[in-house]
């Protein structure tokens, strides 16, 4: 109990307030903490999931990448043959 409330009677209206006052303070900065505890939670969750993203992102470019290559290679190894065969036909 603060030293206002020391001083006025332990069982007067206003120790009653004082107390109740003190109380509350204490409950509000419990939330505050809980709150400022839940947000840098949640922003850690947040960069979590950006990070993974990118991550993802990363591995579907080379993928992409990989895929092109395979297919071109595909592509140029067919039009050698169209062109092998081609003259067969003329």
């Amino acid at each position: 109990m603060s030293k206002k409330a020391e001083v006025i009677s332990e069982y007067s209206p206003e120790a009653e307030l004082l107390s109740q006052l003190e109380k509350s303070k204490n409950e509000i900065n419990a939330m505050m903490q809980e709150k400022e505890k839940l947000d840098r939670t949640r922003q850690e969750q947040e960069l979590e999931t950006k990070l993974e993203m990118r991550e993802t992102i990363e591995m579907l470019k080379e993928e992409s990448l990989i895929k092109d290559e395979v297919l071109s290679k595909y592509e140029n190894q067919q039009k050698i043959t169209e062109d092998e065969v081609s003259p067969l036909f003329n």
